[in-house]
């Protein structure tokens, strides 16, 4: 056997950068190819996509490479803790159809889903064995930003088709058109994960804008310091009209959160007020981000004084005479004035996972039982898996933050400091935004999210080794 593969050993031992290539791959094709279906699972409303065969493919290349490095990876912490998170998933999933009976085959679809999405987490940190690694993965996506942007702009000014997945209907690879007003989504499947994504993106091109020159000579771009901040600029200035333009009021909070924290950990603190006023300026731009910013405002304000509908229009008629008419007592509710997407979490979705975790608060009801959308992931994780689940899911992102941070220093000397800032940053304002959306849901996201922290890791012990 040994003889066999013996002219395969470079492979196998993961000396030639194969893993580099597939996290590659996957940068391009998981944000770029959008959402079609493949192949339709019988007997029910879920689509077997090109990505979940590729991720399969890769994870099978994966586990041929990584060789010793597959049991390193059995004695960590962080693999311990992930393992944790699957049992309960699956102790919860074996609960909900043997026991409570509110999930069925579909519950084990759901299941395998979320450790599809989280194994690429290893394939991350595999990739990036040595600087020029990062570089490389850096440079796919400085491509990438400047795809979803092209495509982006010719959604909404040339009519390049709409794939979306947020009803069973679209989520048929009907090819819509981008409305007027309405939220931009580019290559992506909804405008949440675009937004999202861009959360965790604009960090990093952020942070190299304003990188020192002995930094950016490390990307060994045939440009000078001055172009090389320019296409940064240009890159990040991409990637805030994709999110002004999703029109995500939550996400747009969570961009000046992590922006904020960014130029602080690459000391650029100074220019924190020229990038917010820049970034304000873009935000005025979206009648639509506005608008929503707008009623939301005006909702929460009505709700907190009291004010329902009715008496919001008497006040525009309080100096009107008219005549006097014969009065018919009509007895009706009051309407409220509210804003329809947080009526929609307040009153319907999170009782919902509520009643979910009340049912059974251990294992809740199981993956799926929750419909489409919680618009909460904390809560969402809650009514599936249970306390025990939600527990073991706050213990994987414990481990992960603190393979982070155990090795990070605010002396950003190197690619792979800037690397690991960028996606400390980051997390807050995923953290922020899984308050309103199911975002560790969203495929695209999800995977490029569980990518990027494994490379992030990564980075953080190749600059303890460094050091």
């Amino acid at each position: 056997m040994k003889k066999l593969f013996g002219k395969y050993n470079a492979i196998i031992q993961g000396n030639i950068g194969i893993n580099k290539y597939l996290a590659g791959l996957l940068l391009f094709v998981i944000p770029l190819y959008q959402k079609f279906p493949f192949v339709a699972i019988p007997g029910s409303q879920v689509f077997l996509r090109l990505e979940d065969v590729m991720i399969a493919v890769i994870f099978v290349v994966w586990l041929i490479i990584a060789g010793k490095d597959i049991k390193l990876f059995a004695k960590e912490k962080v693999t311990r803790a992930f393992f944790v998170f699957w049992l309960a998933g699956l102790l919860s999933l074996l609960s909900a159809m043997l026991l409570t009976k509110t999930v069925g085959f579909i519950g084990v679809l759901h299941f395998l889903r979320r450790i599809e999405y989280m194994i690429v987490f290893y394939i991350g940190i595999s990739a990036v064995k040595q600087r020029s690694d990062l570089v490389f993965l850096i440079k796919c996506l400085m491509i990438v930003v400047a795809g979803i942007f092209i495509y982006g702009v010719g959604q909404k000014y040339l009519q390049w088709p709409v794939i979306m997945t947020q009803n069973s209907e679209y989520a048929k690879g009907i090819a819509l058109r981008y409305v007027s007003g309405g939220h931009l989504i580019s290559t992506f499947a909804g405008h949440y994960d675009l937004a999202s994504t861009m959360i965790i993106v604009l960090p990093l091109l952020l942070a190299l804008t304003f990188s020192s020159s002995k930094i950016l000579s490390i990307l060994k771009i045939n440009l000078s310091l001055v172009w090389l901040r320019v296409t940064f600029g240009g890159l990040f200035v991409m990637g805030l009209w994709l999110l002004v333009n999703s029109a995500s009021r939550i996400s747009m909070a969570s961009y000046f959160i992590v922006i904020f924290m960014i130029m602080i950990m690459i000391k650029r603190i100074k220019y924190i007020p020229l990038v917010f006023v820049f970034s304000l300026v873009l935000m005025s731009t979206s009648s639509n981000l506005m608008d929503r910013y707008t009623r939301l405002i005006k909702a929460t304000t009505m709700r907190v004084l009291g004010i329902t509908t009715e008496e919001k229009s008497s006040f525009v008629g309080l100096f009107e005479v008219y005549a006097a008419e014969e009065e018919v007592e009509i007895v009706t509710q009051q309407p409220i004035y509210e804003d329809r997407s947080s009526s929609i979490r307040f009153n319907v979705e999170w009782p919902r996972a509520i009643r979910a975790l009340m049912k059974n608060p251990i294992l809740g009801t199981g993956y799926s039982s929750l419909t489409l959308a919680t618009d909460n992931d904390y809560l969402r994780i809650l009514g599936e898996t249970g306390v025990l689940g939600f527990l073991s899911f706050m213990l994987v992102v414990a481990s992960v933050i603190w393979e982070l941070v155990k090795n990070f220093s605010f002396k950003l000397q190197s690619i792979e400091s800037i690397f690991l800032a960028s996606v400390i940053a980051g997390i807050p304002g995923v953290a922020i935004n899984m308050v309103f959306i199911d975002i560790l849901e969203a495929s695209k996201f999800a995977i490029i999210f569980w990518l990027f922290l494994g490379m992030a890791v990564a980075a953080s012990r190749m600059k303890k080794t460094n050091d």
